[in-house]
Formats: structure tokens, sequence, C-alpha cells
């Protein structure tokens, strides 16, 4: 996100803040006004590693165990990654305002290089930990297919580069907000017919330009709008439709049913943007826009962390399912916004963004 967050420009003002500068009223409205979107970020990217951190425990769960985790584990990935998709839309209107060339280079700085970077760092660890992976991985592989086949967790940075890319590309054919959003709602009814096909990147995208294209047409009334109601009038209806979510869930454990995606997506959307919105306004939550502010660093890193934490656990004899669970989304979430803030102090930001 040109940002230190895949897509969002909210980071860079973020980032002023935190800074002793003195930043003129208008601008400090506008901080303000997107500030909610960075809690929002944090607690998606929460929500990213406790599901990775998650799954990569399966093997130790008892039958119980394993049921409430398929349960948080289909509420979670109902709506996580539309979110971050979302999120990205918000602002990527204004950015698509700049000359074509400026614009791609932009993201290929800030999404293209992150991908290609951590797939290769992840990618070698990985081959090095031998035994100790999940899955036996070739590096020489992976580097092969790298420009068409992400690995992982790095497909949302491929198919959120695919999103911008099309965005700007219809932005500069003159097609506004609204006609994209049609453009993208007609791929996302018309995705089953490449669920079939091989490159599964363009399923991807067919599924997911839809919610970034709902976040341009839909930034002008949020960003600023949404802060504006009464918490109690967020904060109810933001539990309620979580509830619904994990009721949802419980029902149907393990299973993802195409239908109902859109609308779970949207509560889970609507409900996270509101709960951020409440936690703006509450004393002592700051830890969630630090996290916002650090997702992509987090995004890109938490695997190979929460990998770590749970072979060392492992090797100490440790199998209590809760403390590998709470110990490798630390870690997730610690060591790589650690590396974010050590980036930023040695002013070597080529760790996360070229």
């Amino acid at each position: 996100m040109g940002n230190r967050v895949p897509g969002v420009c909210a980071l860079t003002v973020a980032a002023r803040l935190s800074r002793p500068v003195l930043v003129a009223p208008a601008a400090l409205a506008v901080a303000r006004r997107v500030e909610w979107v960075n809690y929002a970020k944090g607690l998606g990217i929460i929500l990213v590693v406790v599901g990775h951190a998650w799954r990569g425990l399966a093997t130790l769960a008892t039958p119980g165990q394993a049921h409430v985790m398929s349960v948080v584990d289909t509420a979670i990935y109902q709506f996580h990654m539309p979110l971050f998709f979302v999120l990205s839309g918000l602002f990527v209107a204004h950015s698509a305002q700049r000359p074509l060339g400026k614009f791609v280079l932009q993201k290929l700085r800030t999404i293209a290089y992150p991908y290609v970077l951590w797939t290769l760092i992840q990618t070698a660890i990985a081959s090095e930990a031998g035994a100790a992976a999940h899955h036996k991985i070739s590096f020489l592989a992976v580097l092969k297919h790298l420009p068409y086949q992400p690995v992982g967790q790095f497909w949302f940075l491929y198919v959120l580069l695919m999103c911008m890319l099309a965005f700007g590309l219809l932005s500069k054919a003159r097609l506004g907000n609204i006609p994209i959003l049609i453009v993208a709602i007609v791929l996302y009814v018309a995705r089953r017919l490449v669920h079939g096909m091989e490159w599964g990147p363009l399923y991807q995208f067919s599924a997911d330009f839809v919610y970034f294209a709902a976040g341009a047409v839909l930034a002008p009334m949020v960003l600023a709008g949404i802060t504006k109601i009464d918490w109690p009038l967020l904060l109810i209806p933001s539990l309620a439709m979580f509830a619904i979510i994990a009721i949802l869930a419980a029902r149907s454990p393990g299973v993802v049913r195409m239908n109902d995606v859109t609308v779970t997506a949207a509560m889970g959307i609507i409900a996270t943007a509101g709960i951020a919105v409440v936690l703006t306004k509450t004393p002592g939550t700051g830890i969630f826009s630090i996290l916002g502010e650090a997702s992509l660093a987090i995004y890109v890193a938490h695997i190979v962390f929460t990998a770590a934490a749970r072979t060392v656990l492992l090797k100490l004899h440790v199998t209590d399912l809760p403390y590998q669970l709470l110990v490798g989304t630390l870690a997730g979430l610690g060591a790589p916004l650690l590396l974010f803030y050590m980036s930023r102090r040695m002013r070597f930001q080529y760790l996360f963004t070229l």
C-alpha cells in the first residue's frame, strides 16, 4: 500500500502522524477519517495469523478441538480476505488518477516486490527446514513458477496486484467506479466458468475483484461517514453479525457455500469496520492500529515465525493446543512487527517495499 500495507495509502498518513511534525488541520482531519482503516487492518491481520496458526496445528487436535477449530476456521475464512480487498479498494481511485506508468510502477514496488522477495525467503527457509516443514518445497520449482503461480499466502498479493492493474486500466479507459463495479459483478457471476481452469489466480481474481471495486465505490461514503455514527449503533449490530457468522459456521463447519459467501463476507466486513471505529474511540486500543500499519510485513512474514514457534515447541514436547496457538499467534504477529519497525528505524525499507 504505497503504502506500507497492500493497496492502501492510509498507512502513510498514520506513519506521519506518529512523527513529531506539524500537521495542517485539513490533513489531520483526513487522517482521523481513515484512522479506523488501520484498526480494521489490525483486526484482519490478527484473524489471518490465528487462522494459519490453527491450520498448522490440525494434527495435534483432539476430535473435540478439531471440531472447534473447523468452526472457527470456517467463520474466519468467510470474510477476512474479502475485508482486505475492500480496504485496499477504498483508496485506489485516488491512486489511479496518476499517469498509468507511475501507477503501475508504484504497485510493482509496493505489491510485486514483497511478493517476489518474501516468496523466495519463505521458500528458502522451508527448503532448509526439511523434515520440520509441513510440506516439502523445491526452491527451483517455486522460482520457475513464481511469475504465474503464487505459493501459499502470497496468492493475496498476486491477486491484489491483478485487481490494482485491472482497476487502473479500466479507469484510464474512462470507466467510472460504478461501471467498474458492474464489470466486477459480471466477473463474479461468471467465476464458475473459470473454476475448472488450471490457472487459479484468474478464478481468485474473478471472485475478489468485486470486493475491491466495491471498496472504491463505497469510499466517499464510508471513510468519513462511518466515524459519525454513535458507538452503540456500531457495536451492537457488529457483534450481532459476528454471532450470525459463527452460528452459520457451527451449522456447517468446514463447508463454504459459494452462494452464501458474499452475504457472510459483507456481514464480516461491515462488522469489522464497526468494531474498528469503536476501537478508535476506546482508550488503550492503539495496538490494533500499530498492527494495521504493519499488516503487510506481518502478512508476508508470519508463516515463517508461526512455523518456527510450532517446531520449537514440538521439540520441547509441548503439544498443548491452546499454548501452541497462543505462542504461534504471538510469534506470527510480534516477530514481523519487530522486523517492520527495525527496518524503519534503520531506514532499510527494502525488506518490505522497493
